[in-house]
């Protein structure tokens, strides 16, 4: 996305232009460059959106935002003309279909994270402000007037998208891993309490108690003594 332009003298407007029919390089970035970075963000998306915890149009808007990385598939496969014009070849036409939908379909993704009653009241906002950034950038890399600063536009409107869905992942995995250490130190006090418990059940059944008086239970307790006297 960003060294593909370097190879080019012919390219001077939209991302999915650099693999172009005809122009050079065309398949070597869009199957070693478009391909792979499209697989990998699916890959993610699909690692992440069991983790998040998210229910109801929350997790619908999780799923929704498959578009994005799924675009970059579409383009390694059905590559536009040069100039990425309104009507072309069949592989424009496809190509023109589903980049139609990827906005929507990705700017209606990150509004229903608002919806997400899980989290914070600022971060809730904060999924409204990236859809609207994002919105707002892709939306003028469309106007004509504003053709000079497409490539601009785009890569800010890519980059803070999948900059932003990166930090999410990262305050996950933190969670996720503070969560676990949480686990290992609980599991290790109570195996502690175990061996106090037991080692207090060894003396009481030397006294011939008969009841485990942390629990007061006869029989079976909790530490797997057995008191049938």
């Amino acid at each position: 996305m960003f060294g593909g332009a370097s190879l080019k003298t012919d390219y001077s407007q939209y991302i999915s232009e650099l693999n172009a029919t005809g122009s050079a390089w065309s398949w070597q970035i869009g199957y070693f460059g478009y391909l792979p970075l499209g697989l990998l963000g699916l890959v993610l998306l699909l690692a992440v959106a069991p983790s998040t915890g998210l229910t109801g149009v929350s997790r619908v808007g999780c799923w929704l935002l498959v578009a994005e990385p799924e675009v970059y598939v579409a383009s390694a496969t059905f590559p536009c003309d040069i100039g990425c014009p309104v009507e072309g070849s069949h592989s424009q036409n496809i190509h023109n279909f589903i980049s139609a939908i990827t906005l929507p379909m990705t700017t209606l993704g990150l509004v229903l994270q608002f919806f997400n009653k899980g989290i914070a009241t600022v971060r809730r906002v904060g999924w409204l402000v990236l859809a609207g950034v994002f919105n707002t950038l892709y939306s003028l890399a469309l106007v004509p007037d504003f053709a000079g600063w497409r490539v601009l536009l785009q890569r800010l409107a890519e980059g803070i998208l999948y900059g932003c869905l990166c930090l999410v992942r990262w305050q996950l995995l933190s969670a996720q891993n503070d969560l676990t250490a949480e686990r290992v130190v609980n599991f290790f006090a109570i195996v502690e309490l175990s061996s106090v418990h037991c080692a207090i059940v060894s003396k009481l059944r030397r006294e011939n108690k008969g009841q485990c008086r942390l629990c007061f239970l006869s029989g079976p307790t909790p530490c797997g003594a057995i008191f049938l006297y």
